[in-house]
């Protein structure tokens, strides 16, 4: 990935933060979490632990703490850790042993095998609709690779019947976070603190390295809690140097 590529992301988190702010301040409220699905398919990537991911998280729920004094820490849906992960893409449609299944299978299976594992960094803390994420910078391309590769070999194979998958993923194809939080709403005071959070953190120069080593195709809820996540497969990135 060059330097411009990087700069691209960069620019469209910080477009996507300043959409939701402006939603709000014309009020409309952006995105908010869809309670209407107990489940939902993904692919997704689990990262390994991160001493610099955990204590943004930590900060963020103080933040939200004191700018909604009277919500207890479920009101607000603070992510546990071990709910981390970042969304490659949705599977709406998705069924076990379907076409959708066997070819995604297939095309992992090939995919994975051919890259090692992308160079992701955290990029400070943004808000991507009704949701306080942890930007990630695909800083050598890789996963945005991997993810374009699988959609349009997914198209290829599949045509209309992933019509609602590809559309659904287009953000996916240039840029990737870590949810942190999806509070029950936002304030223009709420989005003071978190741009102030994100500030304090570059900074501070952090160490913010994201490391995992497989992909994984999972039925989970909203939340990504560990009782109600199945992970149905995984496919390992490659390691070859």
């Amino acid at each position: 990935m060059t330097e411009a590529g990087v700069s691209k992301q960069r620019e469209l988190f910080e477009k996507l933060h300043n959409e939701a702010r402006l939603e709000l301040s014309t009020g409309r409220y952006g995105a908010v979490l869809d309670r209407t699905k107990d489940k939902v398919y993904s692919l997704v990537g689990v990262p390994a632990a991160c001493r610099s991911l955990e204590d943004l998280s930590t900060e963020l729920a103080a933040e939200l703490k004191q700018e909604f004094p009277e919500l207890a820490v479920c009101e607000s849906l603070v992510y546990d850790p071990e709910s981390f992960h970042f969304t490659l893409f949705g599977l709406p449609g998705y069924v076990k042993q379907g076409a959708l299944a066997r070819h995604l299978d297939r095309i992992l299976a090939s995919s994975c095998a051919a890259v090692r594992e992308p160079l992701l960094s955290i990029a400070g803390v943004s808000i991507v609709g009704g949701a306080i994420v942890a930007p990630l910078l695909d800083l050598d391309g890789r996963l945005t690779w991997l993810v374009n590769t699988c959609l349009d070999e997914l198209f290829e194979e599949l045509g209309d019947e992933v019509g609602e998958l590809l559309n659904d993923a287009q953000l996916h194809r240039s840029i990737f976070w870590i949810t942190l939080a999806r509070p029950c709403r936002l304030s223009i005071r709420l989005f003071e603190r978190i741009e102030k959070l994100s500030s304090r953190f570059v900074e501070e120069k952090r160490s913010g390295k994201i490391e995992f080593e497989a992909v994984s195709i999972v039925q989970t809820d909203k939340q990504f809690s560990k009782a109600g996540t199945e992970v149905i497969k995984s496919h390992y990135l490659s390691l070859l140097t």
